[in-house]
């Protein structure tokens, strides 16, 4: 019986957290319970809050979204810190088929990218844009037709008006209505997987927007993302790395504050078997994770058996 309750618990803990190695789309109460603070998560955080633009850098899975949204948190719920507009691009792929489709691709993705800040703005903030004219309803039906590649002709003088100059603009206008000093962006999921023609354009985007008041902080793959003739990393940006070296002093104790966190203290698995599966995910909270779910869900008879088989299917999965 007290086996049994015992591997109850880790079933609810595992079956708590079955979508939860992405911070995407959790509620800060659950987002701030699995928050695991550190020095190094506290530097993230100042320089996500802090004036000047940012790259967030790191791999999938090493908390971008999570350190952008926990940011964002913190400001709305704190008239003290900067005013914080966070926008996820994750349906970039929706505008790929424009590139072949439609003579004015770019200036259709840049009024989306426009258009999704000011809406983020105005549901955050609940402040109509008085020096837009068009609708919060206009904004969202152009966003969602976009996505959906129903572009019209009837969108042409949105395209057209809807420029970095008047979102500037907005943005100050609802720094001004609610008393804040300046304003942070915090655009999640764009310059990690955009084709490159539009990774161009966004990083333009992104370094129009920075001004004394407006601070755009981006997410970013190391190595990978495209920044185009127009943006030097250095000078339009300060690059901010995320991934936790293994040989960091923090790390053992960082990563096992993550699965407490996660599962609490309901997990059987032998401490030295926690440390190996810790090293080799490499710095990434979401594979230690999932490499501890899948410990506990194998079928194998030995714990030697459980981790090859972990260690097989994550190399095969990579070469594919």
């Amino acid at each position: 019986m007290v086996y049994k309750s015992a591997q109850n618990k880790i079933e609810d803990a595992l079956e708590q957290a079955e979508f939860e190695e992405r911070a995407d789309y959790l509620e800060f109460e659950k987002l701030n319970d699995w928050t695991v603070t550190s020095k190094h998560f506290d530097n993230i955080q100042k320089k996500l809050v802090q004036v000047g633009a940012k790259l967030i850098t790191g791999p999938r899975g090493t908390g971008k979204t999570h350190q952008m949204r926990f940011a964002h948190y913190s400001c709305v719920n704190d008239d003290s810190k900067p005013l914080s507009i966070y926008v996820t691009f994750n349906h970039y792929l929706r505008l790929e088929t424009y590139l072949h489709e439609s003579s004015n691709a770019i200036s259709i993705f840049h009024s989306w990218v426009l258009a999704k800040i000011v809406i983020a703005c105005f549901e955050e903030y609940k402040i109509l844009p008085h020096n837009i004219e068009f609708t919060d309803s206009d904004l969202r039906s152009f966003i969602i037709d976009i996505e959906k590649q129903n572009y019209s002709e009837e969108y042409k003088e949105l395209v057209s008006f809807l420029n970095v100059r008047t979102v500037q603009d907005y943005i100050e206008s609802v720094l001004s209505h609610t008393n804040r000093k300046r304003a942070i962006l915090l655009l999640d999921d764009a310059a990690l997987t955009l084709t490159n023609d539009y990774l161009v354009e966004f990083f333009d985007i992104f370094r129009s927007l920075k001004s004394t008041k407006i601070s755009p902080k981006a997410s970013v793959y190391p190595g990978t993302t495209k920044y185009g003739p127009r943006f030097h990393l250095g000078q339009d940006a300060e690059r901010v790395p995320l991934w936790l070296n293994v040989s960091d002093p923090e790390y053992i104790d960082f990563m096992k504050a993550v699965i407490t966190a996660r599962f609490s203290d309901n997990l059987t698995i032998e401490d030295d078997m926690k440390q190996l599966l810790m090293f080799c995910s490499f710095g990434i909270p979401r594979a230690y994770i999932m490499f501890i779910r899948s410990f506990i869900e194998s079928d194998r008879k030995t714990a030697q058996s459980k981790f090859n088989s972990i260690l097989e299917e994550k190399c095969k999965n990579n070469i594919e």
